[in-house]
Protein backbone atom coordinates (compact mmCIF):
# COMPACT_ATOMS: atom_id res chain seq x y z
CA UNK A 1 0.00 0.00 0.00
CA UNK A 2 1.31 3.47 -0.87
CA UNK A 3 2.30 5.69 2.01
CA UNK A 4 0.00 8.55 2.92
CA UNK A 5 2.14 11.54 2.01
CA UNK A 6 -0.61 14.01 1.26
CA UNK A 7 0.16 16.29 4.22
CA UNK A 8 2.88 17.95 2.17
CA UNK A 9 0.62 18.77 -0.77
CA UNK A 10 -1.09 21.82 0.77
CA UNK A 11 2.20 23.50 1.65
CA UNK A 12 3.61 22.76 -1.81
CA UNK A 13 0.51 24.28 -3.42
CA UNK A 14 0.95 27.44 -1.33
CA UNK A 15 4.57 27.63 -2.46
CA UNK A 16 3.50 27.35 -6.09
CA UNK A 17 0.95 30.11 -5.52
CA UNK A 18 3.17 32.50 -3.57
CA UNK A 19 6.78 31.57 -4.35
CA UNK A 20 7.61 31.78 -0.63
CA UNK A 21 10.31 29.28 0.25
CA UNK A 22 8.98 28.79 3.78
CA UNK A 23 6.12 26.74 2.34
CA UNK A 24 8.47 24.60 0.30
CA UNK A 25 10.37 23.88 3.51
CA UNK A 26 7.12 23.00 5.31
CA UNK A 27 6.21 20.64 2.47
CA UNK A 28 9.57 18.94 2.77
CA UNK A 29 9.20 18.62 6.55
CA UNK A 30 5.73 17.09 6.23
CA UNK A 31 6.53 14.68 3.41
CA UNK A 32 6.88 11.03 4.45
CA UNK A 33 7.94 9.80 1.02
CA UNK A 34 11.75 9.99 0.88
CA UNK A 35 11.85 10.27 -2.92
CA UNK A 36 9.44 13.22 -2.96
CA UNK A 37 11.20 14.80 0.02
CA UNK A 38 14.50 14.69 -1.87
CA UNK A 39 12.79 16.21 -4.91
CA UNK A 40 11.43 19.04 -2.76
CA UNK A 41 14.82 19.57 -1.16
CA UNK A 42 16.50 20.05 -4.52
CA UNK A 43 13.69 21.98 -6.17
CA UNK A 44 14.24 25.72 -6.63
CA UNK A 45 17.59 25.86 -4.86
CA UNK A 46 18.85 29.45 -5.31
CA UNK A 47 15.92 30.07 -7.64
CA UNK A 48 16.94 27.40 -10.17
CA UNK A 49 15.54 23.92 -10.59
CA UNK A 50 18.10 21.32 -9.61
CA UNK A 51 16.09 18.28 -10.71
CA UNK A 52 16.49 16.94 -14.24
CA UNK A 53 13.47 16.49 -16.47
CA UNK A 54 14.10 12.75 -16.54
CA UNK A 55 13.94 12.52 -12.74
CA UNK A 56 10.82 14.67 -12.65
CA UNK A 57 9.11 12.58 -15.34
CA UNK A 58 9.98 9.31 -13.60
CA UNK A 59 8.60 10.55 -10.28
CA UNK A 60 5.44 11.87 -11.93
CA UNK A 61 4.81 8.56 -13.73
CA UNK A 62 5.45 6.59 -10.55
CA UNK A 63 2.85 8.59 -8.63
CA UNK A 64 0.33 8.22 -11.45
CA UNK A 65 0.88 4.44 -11.46
CA UNK A 66 0.16 4.42 -7.71
CA UNK A 67 -3.09 6.38 -8.22
CA UNK A 68 -1.65 9.37 -6.35
CA UNK A 69 -3.04 11.89 -8.80
CA UNK A 70 -2.99 14.98 -6.57
CA UNK A 71 0.63 14.45 -5.62
CA UNK A 72 1.57 13.81 -9.24
CA UNK A 73 -0.16 17.06 -10.24
CA UNK A 74 1.82 19.03 -7.64
CA UNK A 75 5.08 17.49 -8.86
CA UNK A 76 4.14 18.45 -12.41
CA UNK A 77 3.33 22.03 -11.37
CA UNK A 78 6.56 22.36 -9.44
CA UNK A 79 8.44 21.26 -12.52
CA UNK A 80 6.66 23.67 -14.86
CA UNK A 81 6.30 26.64 -12.48
CA UNK A 82 9.43 28.60 -13.39
CA UNK A 83 9.07 28.51 -17.18
CA UNK A 84 5.32 29.14 -16.86
CA UNK A 85 5.85 32.29 -14.79
CA UNK A 86 8.26 33.62 -17.43
CA UNK A 87 5.15 34.25 -19.55
CA UNK A 88 4.61 37.39 -17.47
CA UNK A 89 7.40 39.14 -19.39
CA UNK A 90 6.73 38.75 -23.13
CA UNK A 91 8.81 41.86 -23.81
CA UNK A 92 11.92 39.95 -22.74
CA UNK A 93 11.31 36.95 -25.02
CA UNK A 94 11.29 36.32 -28.74
CA UNK A 95 8.16 34.93 -30.38
CA UNK A 96 9.22 31.28 -30.17
CA UNK A 97 10.26 31.57 -26.52
CA UNK A 98 7.01 33.26 -25.59
CA UNK A 99 5.00 30.59 -27.36
CA UNK A 100 6.72 27.92 -25.24
CA UNK A 101 6.35 29.64 -21.87
CA UNK A 102 2.79 30.84 -22.46
CA UNK A 103 1.88 27.30 -23.47
CA UNK A 104 3.43 26.05 -20.24
CA UNK A 105 1.47 28.64 -18.26
CA UNK A 106 -1.81 27.70 -19.94
CA UNK A 107 -1.13 24.03 -19.26
CA UNK A 108 -0.30 24.76 -15.62
CA UNK A 109 -3.57 26.67 -15.23
CA UNK A 110 -5.53 23.76 -16.74
CA UNK A 111 -3.82 21.18 -14.51
CA UNK A 112 -4.49 23.37 -11.47
CA UNK A 113 -8.16 23.76 -12.38
CA UNK A 114 -8.64 20.06 -13.04
CA UNK A 115 -7.23 19.22 -9.62
CA UNK A 116 -9.08 22.03 -7.84
CA UNK A 117 -5.85 23.77 -6.85
CA UNK A 118 -7.45 27.20 -6.97
CA UNK A 119 -4.49 29.06 -5.47
CA UNK A 120 -2.22 27.62 -8.15
CA UNK A 121 -4.72 28.34 -10.91
CA UNK A 122 -4.90 31.97 -9.82
CA UNK A 123 -1.17 32.62 -10.09
CA UNK A 124 -0.94 31.14 -13.58
CA UNK A 125 -4.08 32.95 -14.77
CA UNK A 126 -2.88 36.31 -13.46
CA UNK A 127 0.47 35.69 -15.16
CA UNK A 128 -1.34 35.25 -18.47
CA UNK A 129 -3.44 38.33 -17.73
CA UNK A 130 -0.38 40.45 -17.06
CA UNK A 131 1.20 39.24 -20.30
CA UNK A 132 -1.98 40.04 -22.24
CA UNK A 133 -2.02 43.57 -20.81
CA UNK A 134 1.61 44.14 -21.79
CA UNK A 135 0.68 43.07 -25.32
CA UNK A 136 -2.31 45.47 -25.27
CA UNK A 137 -4.81 42.61 -25.52
CA UNK A 138 -7.12 44.47 -23.16
CA UNK A 139 -10.24 42.30 -23.40
CA UNK A 140 -8.27 39.12 -22.81
CA UNK A 141 -6.36 40.72 -19.95
CA UNK A 142 -9.57 41.92 -18.32
CA UNK A 143 -11.17 38.48 -18.49
CA UNK A 144 -8.12 36.77 -17.01
CA UNK A 145 -7.70 39.34 -14.24
CA UNK A 146 -11.41 39.15 -13.37
CA UNK A 147 -11.10 35.38 -13.12
CA UNK A 148 -8.02 35.48 -10.89
CA UNK A 149 -9.61 38.18 -8.71
CA UNK A 150 -12.63 35.96 -8.02
CA UNK A 151 -10.30 33.18 -6.91
CA UNK A 152 -8.16 35.44 -4.75
CA UNK A 153 -11.24 36.90 -3.03
CA UNK A 154 -12.36 33.39 -2.09
CA UNK A 155 -8.89 32.45 -0.85
CA UNK A 156 -8.50 35.68 1.13
CA UNK A 157 -11.80 35.09 2.90
CA UNK A 158 -10.24 32.14 4.73
CA UNK A 159 -6.52 32.97 4.50
CA UNK A 160 -6.20 36.78 4.43
CA UNK A 161 -2.64 36.76 5.73
CA UNK A 162 -1.53 34.91 2.60
CA UNK A 163 -3.86 36.08 -0.17
CA UNK A 164 -5.07 39.59 0.71
CA UNK A 165 -1.99 41.11 -0.97
CA UNK A 166 -2.94 39.22 -4.15
CA UNK A 167 -6.44 40.72 -4.03
CA UNK A 168 -4.92 44.20 -3.80
CA UNK A 169 -2.40 43.59 -6.58
CA UNK A 170 -5.01 42.11 -8.91
CA UNK A 171 -7.39 45.02 -8.29
CA UNK A 172 -4.59 47.46 -9.11
CA UNK A 173 -3.73 45.60 -12.32
CA UNK A 174 -7.40 45.45 -13.27
CA UNK A 175 -7.71 49.19 -12.71
CA UNK A 176 -4.85 49.78 -15.13
CA UNK A 177 -6.47 47.60 -17.80
CA UNK A 178 -9.87 49.28 -17.35
CA UNK A 179 -8.22 52.69 -17.60
CA UNK A 180 -6.53 51.66 -20.83
CA UNK A 181 -9.96 50.56 -22.10
CA UNK A 182 -11.17 54.07 -21.18
CA UNK A 183 -13.66 52.66 -18.69
CA UNK A 184 -12.68 55.27 -16.16
CA UNK A 185 -15.50 54.82 -13.64
CA UNK A 186 -14.85 51.08 -13.38
CA UNK A 187 -11.11 51.73 -13.21
CA UNK A 188 -11.58 54.16 -10.36
CA UNK A 189 -13.70 51.63 -8.46
CA UNK A 190 -10.95 49.02 -8.84
CA UNK A 191 -8.23 51.46 -7.78
CA UNK A 192 -10.21 52.65 -4.75
CA UNK A 193 -10.80 49.10 -3.58
CA UNK A 194 -7.11 48.35 -4.10
CA UNK A 195 -6.22 51.38 -1.95
CA UNK A 196 -8.54 50.10 0.77
CA UNK A 197 -6.84 46.70 0.71
CA UNK A 198 -3.33 48.14 0.67
CA UNK A 199 -4.12 50.53 3.51
CA UNK A 200 -5.31 47.63 5.63
CA UNK A 201 -2.07 45.78 4.84
CA UNK A 202 0.02 48.89 5.51
CA UNK A 203 -1.40 49.14 9.03
CA UNK A 204 0.86 46.27 10.06
CA UNK A 205 3.54 46.46 7.33
CA UNK A 206 3.88 50.12 6.30
CA UNK A 207 7.34 49.80 4.75
CA UNK A 208 6.04 47.21 2.31
CA UNK A 209 2.60 48.52 1.43
CA UNK A 210 2.58 52.33 1.83
CA UNK A 211 4.37 52.76 -1.53
CA UNK A 212 1.52 50.82 -3.14
CA UNK A 213 -1.03 53.17 -1.58
CA UNK A 214 0.93 56.17 -2.84
CA UNK A 215 1.24 54.74 -6.33
CA UNK A 216 -2.49 54.14 -6.67
CA UNK A 217 -3.40 57.56 -5.25
CA UNK A 218 -1.10 58.91 -7.93
CA UNK A 219 -3.12 57.03 -10.56
CA UNK A 220 -6.41 58.28 -9.13
CA UNK A 221 -5.46 61.89 -9.79
CA UNK A 222 -5.60 65.35 -8.21
CA UNK A 223 -8.58 64.69 -5.93
CA UNK A 224 -6.14 62.66 -3.82
CA UNK A 225 -3.35 65.26 -3.69
CA UNK A 226 -3.76 65.92 0.04
CA UNK A 227 -3.84 62.21 0.94
CA UNK A 228 -0.80 61.51 -1.19
CA UNK A 229 1.22 64.37 0.28
CA UNK A 230 0.31 63.33 3.84
CA UNK A 231 1.12 59.67 3.15
CA UNK A 232 4.56 60.32 1.72
CA UNK A 233 5.37 62.94 4.37
CA UNK A 234 4.39 60.50 7.15
CA UNK A 235 6.60 57.86 5.60
CA UNK A 236 9.47 60.36 5.52
CA UNK A 237 9.03 61.22 9.17
CA UNK A 238 8.88 57.61 10.30
CA UNK A 239 12.13 56.77 8.54
CA UNK A 240 13.95 60.00 9.41
CA UNK A 241 15.08 60.52 5.82
CA UNK A 242 14.02 64.13 5.44
CA UNK A 243 15.98 65.19 2.38
CA UNK A 244 15.23 62.06 0.42
CA UNK A 245 11.56 62.19 1.36
CA UNK A 246 11.17 65.82 0.36
CA UNK A 247 12.46 64.79 -3.04
CA UNK A 248 10.00 61.89 -3.04
CA UNK A 249 7.11 64.23 -2.20
CA UNK A 250 8.10 66.53 -5.04
CA UNK A 251 8.33 63.59 -7.42
CA UNK A 252 4.88 62.30 -6.47
CA UNK A 253 3.35 65.73 -6.67
CA UNK A 254 4.63 66.60 -10.15
CA UNK A 255 1.74 64.63 -11.64
CA UNK A 256 -0.64 67.29 -10.32
CA UNK A 257 1.15 70.34 -11.73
Amino acid sequence: MAKDTTDWVGHARTFIATGKKEYLQKAQDKCKDSEIAEFLKREDVAGKRQVSQDVLKALFEKLISQARKKEAAVIYLLGIRLPALMAESPEQLDADQYKIVSGACNQAAVISRENEFSECEAVFVITLGTAAAKQHNWDQARGLLDHSLRIYRELAASQPQIYRPDVATTLNNLGTVLSDQREFAAARDAYEEAVKEYRALAASQPQIYQPNVAGILNNLGPDNEEDLHRLVAADCHSHAKTRRCIADVNLYMTVFL
